[in-house]
């Protein structure tokens, strides 16, 4: 149930960018395609593959992923984790969306981050 509210949160917060993914029913990790950013990234970062991508998101933003690569994913993409949830801020007899969000704010700051270097690409 936790899950299932955590990945709607994200999933709301990635609709505002123009990244491609799958909506996860039952996982709590979330691969990101970012073919509709890929000349903008060649030419501002000389990104090329999800490697370069990896390192240029972790070194421009200190937004940690995993590189698609290892996920059998050679396109420009990477796998993001949803599990940074601050379960003391989790009352389990009532979870709403307001405990969600307090429990994921750091994942919604990296997801913030995300879209702002998008936005400046």
């Amino acid at each position: 149930k936790i899950y299932s509210k955590v990945s709607k949160l994200v999933v709301k917060e990635l609709s505002k960018s123009n990244l491609n993914f799958i909506i996860p029913n039952s996982s709590w990790y979330i691969l990101l395609d970012f073919q509709n950013y890929k000349k903008s990234l060649e030419n501002k970062y000389k990104i090329y593959n999800n490697i370069d991508l990896f390192n240029t998101l972790i070194n421009e933003i200190g937004f940690i992923t995993v590189a698609g690569k290892y996920f059998g994913c050679e396109e420009l993409c990477v796998r993001i984790s949803l599990i940074d949830i601050d379960t003391n801020e989790l009352e389990l007899s009532i979870i709403n969306d307001e405990h969600i969000k307090l429990a994921c704010k750091n994942m919604i700051l990296g997801i913030n981050k995300l879209l702002d270097f998008l936005n400046e690409l």
